[in-house]
């Protein structure tokens, strides 16, 4: 299914950052950064080899930006269903869809990752034996397995494990350790509709979403802060629909975020206390989180911006991006780290990061794409008839669906699209007094609508 032509650029988005990632996981795995975020590359120990390592790392640091922009966009994309239809989305069947979807592949990742490593072909030891012998740390590497290779074990951790068991922290004794992640996202979804659920309706829905995300985001929770911030987003941006930031500030917030979640977070490394909750907030979360959430601000409120992510190459990168980010982790404990070992003592260790890298992208991508035709799509598909069936005795008033794209509920009018199930000229339930829904233009105002869109 195509997405809505709005939706493209947050796909390329998403693609982005699962790209990203597998970056991340290829440096950490074969030129670990120091504490500085500078990759160690044996014969790369000059100011000038040094400076270009830490600038091919620069956008994505440590990794916790791209995973924070995931979070992001779950809030923003969730909440656009549910302002699409209008406010009578229904909640429980897309608590259902949410989890089959989410479930499905990553329970065929987990089964596919313990096929690695029951074959014997996860093997960390050349790779880290070839970075002892250059002196540069395996640590990371070494961390990554062997986990318990019963079938039993991949079964529970599949089905059950991923989201309901506590998992070792950071959990590198899952098959799949980028599976992590999985817990988070279900449980954040369960947030967002929650949310949407009690306030979704409420005149000042954008406000109360943003002090959510503050006050969490204060209290050391920050992925919950992630996903509320993704709903005030998607409220934000649909409350003023005409206006948008200029190409200078849009492209401003980029570089600021990208610098704040790249190279940004390796200025400060120390932990947060946070008395009234006793709690301790890791410093780099407290730069990927806000990083996160102009990132993917300026994308949705800069148009020329999201046209430009709308290209299609980008767009095809994040119709595969779940799956690419799902089987990314098994393809760089096999191929890549045999790829690494063959080619270091030949080319140096350099261009064996590289060859790695470029190894572990492409068979990642083909089975990224395997996995979205043969688990992701079939998922959302089943997801469906599956909360139809369960929830088919719920009244049919008011269930809609919660894919698409939002209109918005707080004041003002709303322009109708090809996406919009409702007409112009209609009343809109979500807008105070029924207002009615009309058609715009588009007006780029400069640095105004930082201030006149916050719903703050």
């Amino acid at each position: 299914m195509t997405p809505h032509p709005k939706l493209l650029h947050l796909e390329s988005v998403r693609g982005l950052a699962a790209a990203a990632v597998v970056a991340c996981h290829v440096v950490f795995a074969f030129a670990p950064p120091d504490r500085g975020g500078t990759p160690t590359v044996a014969g790369w120990e000059s100011p000038a080899g040094r400076g270009v390592a830490r600038l091919l790392l620069h956008p994505i640091g440590d990794g916790r930006l791209p995973v924070a922009v995931f979070f992001v966009l779950s809030g923003v994309v969730l909440s656009q269903g549910y302002l699409r239809s209008g406010g009578r989305a229904d909640l429980g069947a897309a608590c259902v869809r949410r989890f089959v979807r989410l479930g499905v592949p990553a329970g065929a990742a987990t089964v596919l990752a313990w096929a690695v490593w029951r074959a014997g072909w996860a093997d960390v030891g050349p790779a880290a034996d070839v970075l002892a012998a250059d002196g540069v740390s395996a640590r990371w590497l070494r961390l990554l397995g062997p986990p318990d290779l019963s079938l039993s074990a991949a079964v529970g951790e599949a089905c059950w494990g991923l989201y309901f068991l506590h998992p070792p922290s950071p959990p590198h004794r899952l098959f799949n350790c980028a599976l992590w992640t999985m817990r988070v996202e279900l449980y954040g979804s369960l947030l967002v509709y929650a949310f949407l659920g009690v306030f979704g309706r409420h005149p000042r829905a954008a406000r109360l979403a943003g002090v959510a995300a503050g006050v969490a985001a204060a209290g050391g929770w920050v992925y919950p802060a992630l996903f509320l911030a993704g709903v005030w987003l998607a409220f934000v941006r649909h409350a003023r629909p005409a206006e948008g930031l200029s190409p200078a500030v849009g492209g401003g917030l980029l570089a600021a975020a990208l610098w704040l979640g790249g190279q940004g977070e390796y200025l400060i490394d120390w932990w947060l206390p946070v008395p009234l909750v006793n709690r301790t907030v890791d410093s780099l979360d407290l730069f990927a989180t806000p990083a996160a959430v102009l990132l993917v601000g300026a994308v949705l409120f800069c148009r020329p911006l999201a046209a430009a992510l709308s290209a299609r190459p980008l767009v095809r990168l994040g119709g595969i991006s779940f799956g690419l980010y799902l089987a990314h982790m098994p393809v760089l404990l096999s191929a890549g780290v045999w790829t690494f070992a063959a080619v270091r003592p030949a080319a140096g260790h350099g261009p064996a990061v590289v060859a790695a890298g470029a190894v572990v992208f492409g068979l990642s991508a083909a089975g990224g794409w395997v996995l979205t035709v043969l688990a992701d799509r079939p998922a959302a598909d089943l997801g469906r008839r599956l909360a139809d069936r369960l929830l088919r005795d719920r009244p049919a008033a008011g269930r809609a669906s919660v894919a698409g794209t939002p209109v918005t509920p707080v004041g003002g009018t709303v322009p109708a699209d090809a996406g919009d199930p409702v007409p112009a000229g209609a009343r809109h339930p979500l807008l105070p007094g029924g207002g009615r829904v009309e058609g715009t233009k588009h007006r780029s105002g400069g640095l105004r609508p930082l201030f006149s869109w916050t719903g703050l």
